[in-house]
């Protein structure tokens, strides 16, 4: 499994365990892989500065739309069972699960190139210029109307292009959909997952 996998596994573990209240160090979240600690160690605290920053514009944010969990509540996991429900049935009720359409990319279509995430979906694509596969993160659709949620995405897009290692998968592209919701392209790292790797290990 090539680095740039590992490194961007344990970040978005990183962020699904703090959405659910856990907050694992870097020397815990690394313990298969010790040599990335430094790489992971660095992710997070960009991203911790980035959420101090979200704050600080938003300190009162709650769901302003009916029907909309507030961003709190979602970043406190106070959604768990409704999520692993969601997420056992995504390919199939999602109104993600149909690729948009992204400028210069094509998205395949198939369960097999849509990934589901709390915040985000990811697609397999083809940029179109350089012909070259990509991965393309989208903001969920029930998410385009949440303004701390459009602020989180997009600076998560930022921190990721500026992160510089071998371990971190780079970012080509930033831009909006027809309908507002931001994206990001990044490039297809093909691999097994982290969950992949886990399932591997023999329980302790």
């Amino acid at each position: 499994m090539p680095e740039s996998m590992h490194v961007s596994e344990l970040l978005l573990r990183w962020e699904e365990l703090r959405e659910k209240g856990s907050d694992p160090t870097p020397e815990e979240l690394c313990a298969a892989h010790p040599e990335l600690i430094e790489a992971v160690r660095e992710g997070m605290a960009k991203l911790r500065r980035m959420d101090r920053v979200l704050e600080a514009a938003n300190p009162l944010s709650t769901g302003d739309w009916p029907g909309e969990i507030s961003a709190t509540e979602e970043l406190r996991g106070k959604k768990n069972q409704d999520n692993r429900a969601e997420a056992a049935t995504a390919p199939y009720t999602d109104p993600d699960a149909r690729p948009p359409s992204v400028p210069g990319c094509v998205l395949k279509e198939g369960k097999e190139n849509v990934k589901f995430g709390g915040m985000g979906v990811v697609y397999f694509g083809t940029d179109l210029a350089l012909g070259r596969p990509v991965a393309v993160k989208v903001l969920r659709q029930r998410l385009a109307r949440n303004a701390e949620m459009l602020a989180r995405f997009e600076g998560e897009a930022r921190v990721n292009a500026q992160l510089q290692h071998p371990g971190i998968v780079p970012v080509h592209q930033i831009g909006k959909l027809a309908d507002g919701r931001p994206f990001y392209t990044m490039k297809r790292v093909r691999g097994e997952t982290f969950a992949d790797v886990l399932q591997r290990r023999p329980s302790p």
